[in-house]
């Protein structure tokens, strides 16, 4: 199998166990990396879709739900192999949610790591732990792989839901291999990478996960978000894949030493690449540029199959709300309200399971992605805000909370923070873990950054909060 000739999942699963990395995946045991060769991964997905076989019948859809793991990516791909369809599941479901989305999707079996098994409840459908999956029958492996075609539905998501209820969303292995190749074309990247966004996100598996098999680059395998700063001592990665919230994480562990030679210091001397997507990206590039490191924006959408836009920040553009031009066949045109809409063989088909949403998010054959934005002369793509976060004031005036948070991310000592309408007014709300700041130091701070803005869109007045907001999974602030 050549790279070239790959047209869905399966096809890169055999590339990968034929002419991949000789290690494609790493991960931690106590304190050393466990290298596996192609050979071993090949035997146990083969074993874990031999496993899931004699339990599922082919042809249907199974959940999943745990940290990321050897298992899981084991786990993931012996459900392909198994002629069945995996469904990601974020592990901070709700059991309700769960159950709605279990019978939406009418999955036969869910497949969990063990922490996990309470989360689950009283689904009534056949459960196996990866350990399971791993371990039954060790002699037991399947021997050939299922025929599909690239336009069957691969992989189902579920949404971040950082506004609302999640939406489910059917991507086909056109939508996922497209996305490779799209990428392909568009990046420099070779090295290990370090896998920490979780596996139920497009971003993780998609970007983070297969891309990275897809161009040979061995993936160390961190368990948890938690765990990332931990490992990447470890993996001394070439590549990461982050949100924004992520490479915060690392500044905040600099303390105050907050350098280009204390980045480099922290992230391993390998380190050439950070790629950031999955929300807006606000802090100083300077510090990575400056220590060698190449950054890279891109945006995109669980419905996008991760990014569809991407570029190379450097000295001379590094304005942050621009995410660069489309990548692979991807058509963007502004719509009303200044809509970014979407056409792509990235883009998935529809929602499923929900009707109403269909109805309305395509228009002419691009899809809607509530995101608004511009295109400047050079054809790149300025992400504003989202639809969803306009500020309304009583005079029709529209404002995008994300313009208004920029500004108040240059504040050092905001940590995170949402604008938002109240009582026609808007106001910030602000968390901060600076025990000596003063409400006049705020005060003053807001009255400069209103001095900046057009005179409808001044903050009113803030909230300052000790408490960090709730995130989803995926580390996007909850609105709602």
């Amino acid at each position: 199998m050549k790279r070239e000739q790959i047209k869905t999942i399966l096809d890169l699963f055999e590339y990968i166990v034929e002419a991949g990395a000789e290690y494609p995946l790493i991960y931690r045991t106590d304190n050393e990396a466990e290298y596996v060769p192609r050979s071993r991964f090949y035997e146990d997905v083969m074993h874990a879709g031999a496993v899931i076989s004699g339990r599922v019948q082919s042809g249907g859809a199974i959940a999943m739900i745990g940290d990321n793991s050897y298992s899981y990516v084991v786990t993931y791909f012996g459900v392909l192999v198994s002629g069945n369809t995996p469904v990601m599941l974020d592990k901070m479901i709700e059991e309700k949610h769960l159950k709605d989305v279990v019978a939406a999707v009418n999955c036969s079996a869910i497949v969990f790591s063990d922490d996990y098994e309470d989360s689950i409840g009283e689904v009534s459908v056949e459960k196996l732990s990866f350990d399971e999956v791993l371990s039954n029958n060790p002699d037991s492996r399947l021997k050939t792989f299922p025929k599909i075609d690239e336009n069957d539905i691969c992989t189902v998501f579920l949404t971040s839901a950082s506004t609302g209820k999640s939406k489910i969303v059917p991507l086909s292995h056109k939508n996922m291999v497209s996305e490779f190749k799209a990428l392909d074309g568009n990046t420099m990247l070779s090295g290990t990478a370090i896998l920490c966004l979780p596996l139920h996100h497009v971003y993780g598996l998609v970007g983070n996960l297969l891309y990275m098999m897809y161009i040979n680059s061995p993936v160390f395998i961190t368990k948890s978000i938690r765990n990332f700063l931990i490992d990447i001592k470890l993996a001394e990665p070439d590549i990461l894949i982050l949100v924004p919230a992520l490479y915060s994480m690392i500044i905040r562990a600099l303390k105050s030493d907050i350098t280009p030679e204390a980045l480099r210091a922290y992230a391993g001397p390998r380190l050439k690449y950070i790629v950031f997507g999955g929300s807006p990206f606000n802090a100083d590039p300077s510090i990575m540029l400056n220590s060698g490191i190449t950054p890279y924006i891109g945006y995109g959408l669980t419905e996008t199959s991760s990014t569809i836009t991407l570029r190379t920040v450097t000295e001379a553009n590094n304005d942050l709300d621009n995410v660069g031009k489309p990548i692979g066949n991807t058509e963007i045109i502004i719509g009303e309200e200044n809509e970014i809409l979407v056409k792509s063989d990235m883009v998935f088909a529809s929602y499923l399971n929900n009707d109403c949403s269909n109805d309305s998010c395509f228009v002419d054959g691009y899809f809607r992605t509530g995101d608004v934005g511009y295109i400047d002369d050079n054809g790149e793509l300025h992400i504003t805000g989202r639809i969803k976060n306009l500020i309304i004031l009583p005079n029709g005036e529209n404002i995008p909370a994300e313009m208004l948070e920029a500004h108040l991310y240059e504040l050092s000592y905001v940590k995170e923070c949402i604008v938002k309408e109240q009582d026609d007014k808007i106001i910030a709300v602000i968390y901060s873990e600076d025990g000596e700041l003063t409400a006049e130091k705020i005060k003053d701070d807001i009255r400069q950054i209103n001095m900046k803005l057009p005179v409808n869109c001044s903050i009113a007045d803030y909230i300052l909060t000790d408490k960090p907001f709730s995130k989803t999974s995926s580390q996007k602030i909850k609105r709602y």
